[in-house]
């Protein structure tokens, strides 16, 4: 039998630092910051009674001490971690964007991405810094100076920077003298909000379509159609001005829901002529292809192909004529930057289910296959180069050993080794003929994932799958820092009184534990 006070001591408190009060209390950190719950939820009455009968013998923490001690104890460990693999990292990209709270506090979010050696994307969120000044290149580039030597690097990692197309952000690149490229996404909303919903048919169906989705979401009797005749029964999307994308998903949800909204007669229906227009429209595919978590900005050049020829097979009707005219004006002013800019080039290049298929015109693809050449010639070079050096020394070490041999006899031999030594081809040959075959291979399946061709080929296709790792890391677009703000959104929705840096730190361990 078990001595008194053996039974007596299984009963008692576990003390604070006791290895599985210590467990308990990491797992519950672990469930405020990724669920978002609140600090306060370790003083709620009914919570406090749930862990008395679940975990008897532990005694919850302050909500001082949670939000304290344990917090900053999390974040150091993921931290750490995080640390390890951007020093592992010779390079990454870096995505930067600004949000507003609605307690009017300013965040720069700083976001790296990089594929490693095993071909896997990576993502990892350095920052969610609080923005006190005015958005000005001068203090955004302080800020992002700031966040970077935390993590104990420099600009010499950052191999691109992604951004908006605001003129701040610009600046910062121009200044820092940073490789940067816009974001595609925030191009595309504006050909759509500069082309299609400056066409009086296409506003007026937003117009309507906004009173729509209003009705819907306040008419049980709208509801009950749906159900009725076997529509899904999701939410239609509200429009909202500050998500670019959200008026096209607005419209997409708006043609599924056709039926139940034209048989719910409640005055601001579309006409025929406005489901058919709507019905047209090219862009969501475009949108959720490239905002998808796995995709690079090789996708880039082939959407805009794919788009202009979606575009292009409409007919010439009077409902969508000028609309159809309008929007190719507008992706011609806006989209050359992306078919003539080498980065996006490359990428395409590189990726195995696209090659050289998707280019505009064959002189932008012989130049792109142009610069890849001089690109892989040059990795050519610095590999020999590297081997040469190799070789010098331990040549150095064996001559030391070597019998001197007659003058003559080395001077008539070293002309053999120089005639035998001179390649017969150039570098720059070398490099095109390792691209040829390259293009000879069948191209990928437009599901599979390029990257994990690059992996089984990094071998025999060397200098070409060092490439990919460095172009196919950049995603099209700044999305991933939207949804960064949406958590921090999520932690500030009604915690006004959060201290920027708690949403920092709240937003770092819910992104990258």
């Amino acid at each position: 039998k078990p001595a008194i006070t053996d039974a007596f001591a299984a009963t008692c408190p576990w003390p604070q630092d006791h290895l599985q009060a210590k467990a308990v209390t990491r797992r519950l950190m672990e469930m405020i910051a990724i669920d978002m719950q609140p600090f306060s939820i370790v003083e709620d009455e009914r919570f406090r009674r749930f862990f008395a009968l679940a975990v008897p013998r532990y005694n919850l923490p302050s909500r001082c001490h949670m939000s304290e001690k344990v917090l900053e104890d999390l974040h150091e460990k993921i931290r750490l971690r995080v640390y390890k693999e951007v020093e592992k990292a010779d390079q990454f990209v870096t995505l930067l964007d600004i949000w507003t709270s609605k307690a009017i506090d300013s965040y720069l979010s700083v976001i790296a991405h990089r594929v490693t050696e095993d071909y896997v994307r990576q993502q990892f969120v350095l920052a969610v810094a609080s923005l006190t000044s005015n958005h000005t290149a001068a203090n955004i580039q302080c800020l992002l100076l700031g966040v970077l030597e935390k993590w104990n690097t420099t600009y010499d990692k950052i191999q691109l920077l992604l951004h908006d197309g605001g003129s701040n952000m610009v600046k910062v690149a121009v200044d820092t003298k940073l490789s940067d490229v816009t974001c595609f996404l925030h191009s595309l909303h504006l050909v759509v909000k500069e082309g299609l919903l400056s066409q009086r048919a296409v506003s007026d169906i937003v117009s309507t379509s906004r009173r729509i989705v209003s009705h819907f979401k306040h008419s049980p009797t709208a509801k009950d159609i749906q159900a009725e005749i076997g529509l899904v029964q999701h939410f239609l999307l509200q429009e909202e001005p500050t998500r670019w994308n959200t008026c096209v998903y607005m419209l997409e949800h708006l043609g599924q829901q056709r039926r139940a909204i034209s048989e719910h007669d409640f005055g601001h229906n579309l006409t025929t002529c406005q489901w058919q227009l709507l019905e047209k429209i090219p862009f969501e595919e475009a949108t959720c292809l490239c905002s998808a978590d796995s995709v690079s900005i090789s996708l880039v050049i082939p959407t805009i192909k794919m788009l202009t020829m979606s575009l292009n097979s409409i007919e010439n009707d009077s409902g969508v004529k000028t609309m159809k005219e309008t929007l190719l004006h507008e992706m011609d002013q806006r989209f050359s930057y992306y078919a003539k800019n080498p980065i996006y080039s490359m990428a395409t290049l590189l990726d195995p289910r696209l090659k050289n298929k998707f280019f505009s015109s064959d002189a932008l693809a012989k130049k792109a296959i142009s610069d890849l050449a001089e690109l892989v010639d040059e990795i050519i070079e610095k590999d020999a180069t590297a081997q040469n050096d190799t070789l010098s020394t331990e040549g150095e070490s064996s001559k030391r050993k070597r019998i001197r041999k007659d003058t003559d006899t080395n001077s008539f031999w070293d002309a053999y080794d120089v005639c035998t030594s001179t390649p017969s081809e150039t570098r720059l040959e070398v490099a095109e003929e390792i691209i040829q075959r390259y293009f000879v291979e069948p191209l990928m399946k437009r599901d599979e994932c390029p990257l994990s061709a690059w992996k089984t080929n990094n071998t025999c296709c060397i200098e070409l799958a060092k490439l990919a790792q460095k172009y196919l890391a950049p995603p099209p677009g700044t999305i991933a820092t939207e949804r960064i703000f949406k958590v921090s959104s999520g932690l500030t929705e009604n915690r006004y009184r959060l201290l920027p840096e708690k949403v920092d730190k709240l937003t770092f361990i819910r992104v990258n534990a």
